[in-house]
Formats: structure tokens, sequence, C-alpha cells
């Protein structure tokens, strides 16, 4: 969205010029669905509990045979593979995920072990793995699967029935709780999903319930304890297999992409844009915007319930409103109610409650920052004398304005709304770009010029470099995209991490770190360029768009790692993406 000329990256030229990364893009006709896998791999991997056939439990009385037809119930195209091996432990689980597990390339893989590691057998007096022991092997597993591009599933194992003993002849939930905290802490550590068995059948035990009437011998489920093993899992794991709904624009144009400056503005090559959605799993993929001549920036309201956008389709360029399936389409800004000469409209941004609308008006030459309700109306001019801003964010509250722009040669300005009077955030920090609120309003993120990522106070204190020599500001879809448009950091839905672009070997991949800049990690480990990286609601996963053949598609990916899932294969170029909120 921005209209300012910065400074172009040799490396990521280079890298748009070579190999798979080159962008010829004849971008004619609609943009179509490659062929691609229907059905995701569930894999369930544990013990004999997980195993689950036994006398008295046939197969397709198993947790994991319920949670395959469970899951085609509710539309989802997956093979649910059960790995279970009996007597198992964690260090068994490591020994073969590579050939066993990962080779089957599966989405999701749910974890449970813990009663065969923290058992005491006959004749010894410690359990057969200490908790360090299962800790440790616990933090590998869940890191393996990461790399190997599958999401990891904690799940705390079931609780005994009354009445049983190990080896010691004690209660053996006496040492299974203490590797369940573990598995919880670990899952807590590394952000993992977590479906609390254990918890689950205390609680209906302190209810009343004989958990020898949910197991066929005091310790395997029985086909009830099946059952209930599969509801408590259910939940998490369509969340896991659909993380969210995306929405995202797709260009196309004839030729090579080119963009560059010129007095008022950007000149770039003609493009067509529509905007589509698709499922966090791949699936649904819809076009439900196609406007045409510069349909692009698609975001949902936070309350899911609209689809704001922009495009050029009036021969102007505004902002439109419409329903999340591309019905009752409205141009929020068009008009002359803020003035004649302010002719259009871009940028836009909403406050957290979805109430208000902040966007940039332009008159061919300059612009201002403007102030509106969600659906257009009443709208204001904010600070109109101070000259040419753009690039705004709302704080989380609503009650704060930030904006950039030439008017402070691109500082930071902040401004109470109840006033409107800016002050200088950045007075020494020219050249600040792409600015956000975290979630508490207490702290801005943006970047700077020299491509590393910055935060300040709201009160213009602690101001901090968070990255060292990054040199990413901006997107480009070609070698000749001069201009590109910058490409900001974005803060994590709870407000501890930043996902941005980071340059590594030459290629811009996408990092995460903490809000204060402590552990840097690249998330992905690409060969051509990534941009545009986005958090999914559930703060576990990210969006981003990668260059794939010809043209940059959408992939998405665990924050903590592991290897990126293509989503689209289309004839465009996938440009702009967003997540729906989670209801």
């Amino acid at each position: 969205m921005s209209r300012n000329s910065l400074v172009a990256l040799p490396q990521l030229l280079a890298a748009l010029t070579l190999g798979a990364a080159v962008l010829a893009g004849d971008g004619e006709g609609a943009p179509l669905e490659a062929p691609k896998p229907a059905r995701h791999v569930v894999v369930t991997l544990g013990d004999s509990i997980t195993k689950g056939t036994r006398p008295g439990v046939k197969a397709e009385e198993t947790f994991s045979s319920l949670l395959a037809a469970r899951l085609k119930e509710s539309g989802f195209e997956v093979e649910v593979v059960n790995l279970g091996v009996g007597g198992e432990r964690t260090d068994g689980a490591l020994a073969r995920l590579d050939k066993e597990v990962l080779a089957r390339k599966p989405m999701v893989v749910t974890v449970m072990y813990g009663t065969n590691d923290s058992y005491v057998d006959r004749g010894e007096k410690d359990s057969r793995l200490s908790a360090e022991q299962y800790r440790e092997n616990l933090g590998k597993i869940v890191t393996a699967l990461r790399r190997g591009g599958a999401e990891p599933l904690l799940m705390t194992e079931p609780r005994w029935a009354a009445g049983e003993k190990d080896g010691l002849g004690e209660d053996p939930n006496v040492r299974l709780e203490r590797f369940v905290v573990v598995c919880r802490e670990v899952a807590r550590a590394q952000g993992v999903r977590l479906v609390d068995h254990y918890a689950h059948w205390k609680k209906a035990e302190e209810s009343g319930t004989k958990l020898r009437d949910w197991t066929t011998d005091g310790c395997h489920p029985n086909p009830r304890g099946h059952r209930e093993v599969a509801d408590l899992a259910l939940p998490a794991l369509r969340e896991a297999l659909a993380p969210g709904e995306l929405v995202f624009s797709v260009k196309t144009w004839k030729g090579e992409y080119g963009s560059r400056d010129v007095p008022g503005g950007v000149e770039t090559t003609p493009v067509e844009g529509a905007i589509y959605v698709v499922r966090g799993d791949g699936t649904g993929l819809k076009k439900v915007i196609d406007l045409g001549k510069n349909t692009d920036f698609p975001s949902y309201s936070p309350d899911g319930r609209w689809l704001y956008f922009q495009s050029n389709a009036s021969g102007r360029s505004h902002v439109y409103r419409c329903t999340p399936e591309g019905k009752d389409v409205k141009v929020l800004t068009e008009g002359d109610r803020l003035g004649k000469s302010w002719k259009e409209a871009f940028g836009y941004a909403l406050s957290r409650d979805g109430r208000r609308l902040l966007y940039t008006v332009h008159d061919g030459t300059t612009g201002r920052v403007a102030l509106a309700d969600a659906d257009g109306g009443n709208p204001r001019l904010l600070f109109p004398k101070l000259g040419y801003t753009y690039m705004g964010a709302l704080s989380p509250a609503g009650d704060r304005a930030v904006v950039s722009g030439p008017a402070r040669g691109y500082r930071l300005l902040v401004a109470d709304l109840a006033d409107g009077e800016p002050r200088d955030l950045t007075p020494d920090h020219p050249d600040s770009y792409a600015p956000q609120f975290t979630p508490d309003g207490k702290t801005i993120v943006f970047v700077r010029r020299d491509g590393d990522v910055y935060r300040v106070g709201i009160d213009g204190k602690d101001l901090r470099r968070l990255t060292e020599g990054n040199r990413y500001v901006e997107f480009r879809l070609s070698a000749k995209d001069a201009h590109g448009s910058t490409d900001g950091p974005q803060v994590s839905p709870d407000g501890k991490r930043v996902a941005y672009i980071g340059v590594r070997d030459g290629i811009p991949n996408v990092f995460v770190m903490n809000l204060d800049g402590s552990e840097p990690r690249a998330v992905t480990a690409r060969k051509a360029p990534c941009g545009r990286v986005r958090w999914g609601p559930d703060g576990r996963h990210l969006a981003f768009v990668s260059f794939e053949g010809k043209s940059p598609q959408l992939f998405t990916v665990a924050a903590g790692g592991g290897e990126p899932r293509q989503i689209t294969w289309l004839d465009g170029a996938v440009y702009f993406v967003s997540w729906r909120a989670q209801e």
C-alpha cells in the first residue's frame, strides 16, 4: 500500500531473476486451481492405548477409527493412520519417527505417551523412564514433527481405574500424574495444542463415574472409553486440520510486471485483481470478488462478518465492503463528503472492535488520513493541515491513530483522536513505515528504510531496534518492480511475538522473534523469496506468500517451524493475505 520509493535489495532482485522465482506471467484468464492431493494424513502415535484393539475392542471401535469417521462426517478429506504400538514409550517413538511417521507426510500427528514411561515394573524402584527423560523425549518428538512439516497435537494418557497397582504395589496414577504435568508443561512451552484426557477422566471419576466402566482392565479403554477419547480430541483435531479461513488477492497482467515512481504516486503495469477465500487446510477455494482493475488488499472485520478490500474498478481507487460470500458489495469512500479534491482512497485499517475505519484520501498529488464509521459513514479528516500522511493504524481501543508519510519525513506521528493533535513519536528516526499497535496498545512495531524492525512505546520512550542488518522493506513481484510494496512485520495475537521477513542467505524468508527482539529464528528456509507474513488467529500458524514457478502462491506453516504447506496452485500472483478471526 506504499506510495513511496524505497531501497531495492540486490539480493532480492537477483533471486527474482533466477530459476523458479522468475515472473514472466502473461496472467491471461481467470486463475484456476491446479490438481493437488485431495486427502490429508493424520497419524495417531502412541502405545497400546492408542493401538486400541484387544479382546473387547474392535478396530472400528478405537478412537482412531472413530476420529476418522467423525472427521469425514464433518467434511474433512483425511486418512487417519493408527501407529500405536503396545508397550511403547517416548524413546521408542523417537526411534521410528522418520521411517514410520514422517514418511507418510502427515498434516497432524497426535502424540499420547506416559503410561509406559511412568510405570514401575515388579522388582524395580523407579519408573521405566524418569520424568526428565520423558520431557526431553517429548520435546524432541515435537521438534522433529514440526521440522518434518507435521503439526503435533499432544495428549495426556487416560487415568487408571481405582484399585490398580504397579510393581511397587502403589497406585500407578501417582507417578503417571507427574508425567501428565510434564506433558502439559511441554505443550505450554512449545505452543502445542493439548488434549488433556487425564484431567477429563479424573473429573469424571470425581463426579461418580467408575473408570472400570470405561476400560477393559482398569488401564486400556473399552469401546465406551475410546468414545470418550475421541469426543475430547475431535475439536482440537478439527482446529489443527483447518486452523482458520484465509482471504487473499490474486493479480494477473500481461507481460512482465513493473513499477516506478512518478510525481504524485506510482506507475505500474495494468493489473486485474480478484479476491479468493480458502480454508487453512487448502480446501474450499472460492472466488468471491471479481471486480477487475487493481482489486486487492482484502481483510476481514474483527468479528468476521464483513470483508473489506480496495479496488480501482470504478476508475479510481476506493475502499469497499461486502459479506464474506461476496454479496452486498458497497463502496465506502466514494463521493465528495471530505471535499471535491479528494478523489481516491486507499490504505485502510480497522479498529479492533470493528467500529472505526481509518484510510487515506488522495487528490493525485498529496494525501490525508481520514476516519469514518466502519460502514463509511461520518467521515472526517484527521489533522488536515499537517501535510501528506498515510500508512495509518488504529489502537486496539480505537482512541489513537499512528501514521507516517512525507509530512514529517516518514517519522511516526501518534494522536489521541479526542483532540486530534499529532505528536512526533520518532523525532530522530525518519523513514519509518508500516506501524502497528501491540494488542495492549502500549507499543508500536514498525520497519525502517534500513530494513530492520523496531519498536517504541506509545509515549515515545523505549525505542528499540529489534533486528540488525535485515535489509528487507518491500515485497516485489519482479526484478522490474522498482517501487515494490512496503511489507512490514506483524505482532502475534497474544502480543508476545513478532513475525517478519528476514533475509536468509540472500533470500527473504519468514522469521519469528519475541517482542523484545530476543530469540529470533527462521521459520522457513525456502529458496524463493517470501513475503506478506500474517499470524493465524490461534497464534500457532502463519500464512505467507512465496514464489512457486512463475508466481507467488499462498503457504501456511506452523509458527514453531517445519515444512511449509502450499495452499494454492493458481494461474496468477497471490499478493496479499489475511486470516478470518475465529468464532
